[in-house]
């Protein structure tokens, strides 16, 4: 009634919220390859930065807290590995919004070589080299140190049977060097040789 009593107080307090400043950047690998270091940089000093991954086989932990230390990513499938990383900032007891990030990680092929050394006659009709490995849609990427035996210098796939050529007096011997390669990941190359002997004459 118009009297006025004694005054109370209180104190509300509102923290900052922190933010991912940096967005961690998708990042595409081949398998044995080592991935850019994913660096959350701080807004507000002691931000810590949680983060966790869904696909803990491309070699790295399910969570973890700061930045992500570069790392040797691992493929050992048949298909290409993705993985999501997301990072929630945390300050003060304010979780801000989250970020992601994918991994996406892709196989190394292998190809299988079974020749080691095969030698021709000239004029005599070699086999089909054909070539597999461990991926399907793998391309095989082939070279030829030596094309006078009648194989082109290089080419991709399957090498077609041809006519194998020696018109010297000594063997002829050609480097066959083969690559696989799928989704832009180069595999181990093999090798196999092939020897060209020449035909000798009657000579009268």
């Amino acid at each position: 009634n118009g009297c006025e009593g004694e005054t109370q107080v209180f104190t509300i307090i509102v923290k900052p919220t922190p933010e991912v400043i940096t967005s961690p950047e998708d990042q595409t690998l081949c398998s044995g390859q080592l991935t850019q270091e994913i660096d959350f940089s701080e807004e507000l000093v002691g931000t810590t930065y949680e983060w966790t991954n869904d696909n803990t086989s491309i070699n790295l932990s399910s969570t973890g807290e700061g930045n992500i230390s570069p790392f040797i990513v691992e493929n050992l499938g048949l298909n290409p590995q993705l993985a999501t990383v997301i990072v929630t900032p945390i300050f003060n007891g304010c979780i801000g919004e989250a970020d992601t990030a994918v991994i996406t990680v892709n196989q190394v092929s292998t190809v299988n070589i079974t020749t080691v050394v095969d030698e021709y006659c000239h004029g005599e009709s070699t086999i089909e080299y054909g070539f597999d490995g461990n991926n399907p849609g793998t391309q095989y990427f082939w070279t030829n140190s030596n094309p006078s035996i009648g194989l082109v210098g290089a080419g991709v796939g399957n090498i077609a049977p041809f006519e194998a050529t020696n018109t010297g007096l000594e063997n002829q011997t050609a480097t066959i060097t083969v690559q696989p390669e799928l989704n832009g990941c180069e595999g181990e190359t093999q090798v196999f040789t092939i020897i060209v002997k020449p035909t000798q004459a009657v000579i009268t």
